[in-house]
């Protein structure tokens, strides 16, 4: 394997590693609100630079990684979902207007309730997971792999043809990932290929994200671009989980209110802040959805990723690109 690719690699993750460790003992100590997301973002990351870097590192390796790693970012996942919820609930509640909030009150209190509830028991699971990653001394293994194989490049030539050929294929297939949803944007219903669609476009980010050291210069607006997509079709899947969980919530209290008085009683002063709710998810939905259509034809009328793929040379190193050639791109309805 080429050195210089290897050492790349291990360069990545290494940075990775550094970031996910420092946002461990952030969660640890508890003083910090957002550590929760930066810790889920920095997982996330390095699960994606070991998956960018594989072919560079021992098979068996990577497989423990990534498998040790895995469900630290799934309960982190599971947590930081409650969070935004929560987040979002408590300000619906307190935005409802004085006239009509005594009807629907009643269906948002027992729905913040619920949901503290299972983020206190999710609390447990994600400290759990932390201390058994750290227990199983995955991370101690990856330091102690990549530093010697870092050095060991850093001594030769930093950066090869190997290493922007591999990295023009990484890009490039997640680009194809993303390219081969983008039809069905335009069909609101396609919820499951909108949601593969942000799923590329995360990819994709952090892909740029993690070899834009290598293109000095060139990967800012494509970056910004990946990022934005995902920011929007991320509240899209945000209202699509919305309005797919709140009438199951509905049908899980009547459940839970027959098993305890033996009738519904008082089930029904659950439905009209539940309905307010749904309602306004599905019109945030349409919404948010017209202005990710937008902003997708958008970039694809600038020619925007094909503009990427020629920025990504296979052969030499690219010298960075003046500023006037660079693409720009300005999402609709912003000033």
């Amino acid at each position: 394997m080429d050195a210089s690719f290897t050492g790349l690699g291990a360069r990545i993750v290494l940075k990775r590693l550094r970031a996910l460790r420092s946002e461990i003992a952030n969660v640890r100590h508890g003083n910090d609100a957002e550590a929760i997301h930066r810790l889920r973002v920095a997982s996330r990351r390095l699960r994606s630079a070991i998956h960018l870097t594989a072919a560079t590192l021992p098979d068996k390796k990577v497989k423990s990684w990534l498998h040790r790693t895995r469900r630290m970012t799934r309960r982190l996942g599971m947590a930081r979902d409650l969070d935004v919820q929560l987040d979002f609930v408590r300000q619906f509640y307190a935005r409802m207007p004085q006239s009509n909030s005594s009807v629907k009150r009643p269906g948002i209190k027992r729905l913040l309730l619920r949901l503290d509830q299972r983020r206190e028991r999710c609390q447990g699971k994600v400290l759990k997971a932390i201390a058994r990653l750290e227990e199983s001394a995955v991370l101690d293994d990856m330091e102690s792999t990549l530093r010697p194989l870092r050095l060991r490049a850093q001594k030769r030539s930093p950066i090869s043809t190997a290493v922007y050929r591999r990295a023009h294929e990484v890009i490039a297939g997640h680009l194809r990932d993303l390219l081969a949803q983008g039809p069905f944007l335009a069909q609101p219903e396609r919820i499951e290929e909108q949601h593969k669609m942000r799923i590329a476009a995360k990819h994709l980010r952090y892909g740029l994200e993690a070899l834009s050291p290598i293109y000095p210069g060139r990967l800012k607006p494509f970056l910004r671009a990946a990022k934005h997509l995902q920011e929007i079709l991320g509240e899209v899947h945000d209202c699509d989980v919305w309005i797919a969980f709140l009438p199951r919530f509905l049908q899980e209290e009547h459940q839970r209110t027959v098993e305890f008085f033996g009738v519904p009683k008082g089930f029904a002063s659950l439905k009209p802040g539940i309905g307010a709710l749904l309602a306004n998810r599905r019109a945030r939905r349409r919404f948010v959805h017209r202005h990710a259509l937008r902003y997708w034809r958008n970039i694809r009328q600038r020619r925007l990723w094909e503009a990427l793929t020629r920025s990504l040379p296979t052969a030499t190193p690219p010298q960075p690109a003046p500023a006037r050639n660079r693409p720009r791109v300005k999402p609709p309805g912003r000033r």
